[in-house]
């Protein structure tokens, strides 16, 4: 499933690509730059490609061809694709849904260079699709259930657990520069070039901007989960399209034309070549830490961590439970054993939010007045875990909590060595 998207994404991409400068070759390498260069290089941590197939790599390759399908007139296909990507992944669909309709309504009634009846029927079947299966998941969201005041939920949810995805102040300062610019370069580019291009760069800079307002000033829960960054990841490509495109006019790019034929006949032998000297040099550089793969029942890693979870598995009740190091995700994968709180894998019951933040702060020592926001925490989250105090630990005891695991070069104030390898140990309680 994982080639299938990948190979769709890529195909959509080089349709869209071509459709916007009538170049293959410039598409070609639009899309090495961005996936090579200018990789994860976007607002709120988006890309367009994943290496783990998931709901939203789906729905990014099908946006891919409705996007084509909408730069290049067919609306009601662009339509029918959209609504099967915001069934797929709301918020990814959704987000460039809407500025896309806003593009087609200024066509519509404004320029009046597209029929209102095209539009009309453009939004609604996305509304009598889609737009169903939006509606209801808000309703289920909203049951009635009780939730924590906006403020704090903000603060909780988006803020100290996910600012690298929602907070525009905590993005690194470097994606900030990068989407001034591919604003810039695409309002530049497309000014009198392509209508279609400038207007939705336009209404995607104004909703940026009013999404930056609503989330990090106003602190609006509903609005934050639009994730509208998700447009930017568009943006970027659109605007290396441009780029690529201009330089290729150079007297630069009419040398490179020239030899793209050479380029093209060389670059998989060269690829070739070049892996194998790195294996001849360094065998095991394709052996990246975090990185897991599986040949039957054989696992090849160099993980403690992923060592230590499958001995858990192996050995401890599977109704243990445990706390653990701060973003320890090898545990639930491997060790298959419960844990207490878990901070990669957030509450999905908002109404629990508050309990899920009261065991972070015991377990962990954090809070929403850090300064630092999201992962940056670790390294005082793991501080805080490695050294609990006799009356923390008795807490999560009280709690349930029936075993710690923590890295060897520590001991936690009680309990009982019952499991460990090179780096970490189990403690029973």
């Amino acid at each position: 499933l994982q080639f299938l998207t990948t190979v769709t994404l890529i195909v959509g991409l080089q349709k869209l690509g071509k459709a916007i400068t009538q170049s293959s070759w410039v598409t070609r390498i639009a899309i090495l730059i961005n996936f090579f260069l200018l990789f994860n290089k976007g607002l709120g941590d988006v890309e367009l490609y994943s290496d783990a197939v998931q709901g939203s790599s789906i729905s990014v390759a099908l946006i891919a061809f409705a996007l084509y399908y909408f730069f290049t007139n067919k609306f009601i296909r662009a339509s029918v694709l959209m609504s099967i990507a915001s069934i797929i992944h709301p918020v990814e669909g959704l987000t460039v849904f809407m500025v896309m309709t806003a593009t087609l309504f200024y066509f519509a009634f404004i320029n009046q260079a597209t029929s209102k009846k095209i539009f009309f029927q453009y939004v609604l079947i996305y509304a009598f699709t889609a737009g169903i299966f939006i509606t209801a998941l808000l309703f289920q969201k909203f049951d009635g259930t009780a939730i924590p005041n906006h403020e704090l939920f903000f603060r909780i949810y988006h803020e100290f657990r996910h600012a690298h995805h929602y907070v525009f102040f905590y993005f690194p300062l470097i994606d900030k520069i990068l989407f001034v610019f591919f604003i810039s370069v695409l309002l530049l580019g497309s000014f009198g070039a392509n209508s279609k291009l400038f207007v939705f760069t336009v209404i995607s800079l104004f909703g940026t901007l009013i999404y930056i307002f609503f989330t990090d000033l106003m602190h609006l829960p509903l609005i934050a989960d639009l994730q509208f960054y998700k447009v930017s990841q568009w943006i970027k490509l659109f605007a290396i399209l441009i780029l690529v495109k201009a330089l290729l006019k150079t007297r630069l790019g009419n040398v490179l034309a020239s030899m793209k034929h050479s380029i093209a006949v060389l670059i998989i032998p060269a690829m070739l070549i070049v892996s194998v000297v790195l294996i001849i040099i360094k065998p095991n550089f394709i052996d990246r830490p975090g990185i897991y793969h599986q040949y039957g029942s054989n696992w090849k890693t160099k993980n403690d961590m992923v060592d230590i979870s499958i001995k858990i598995s192996k050995q401890i009740n599977k109704d243990a439970v445990f706390i653990q190091p701060f973003d320890c995700t090898e545990l639930k994968y491997f060790g298959r054993v419960s844990s207490w709180v878990d901070w990669k894998a957030f509450v999905k019951d908002q109404s629990k939010i508050e309990e899920w933040y009261r065991r972070i702060q015991l377990v962990y020592g954090i809070n929403i007045n850090d300064r630092e926001k999201g992962f940056q925490l670790s390294a005082k989250a793991n501080e805080h875990f490695d050294n609990l105090t006799a009356k923390e630990i008795e807490e999560c005891k009280q709690a349930g909590v029936t075993h710690i695991l923590i890295s060897k070069k520590y001991s936690p104030v009680e309990g009982k060595l019952i499991l460990q390898n090179n780096t970490y140990a189990v403690y029973q309680l």
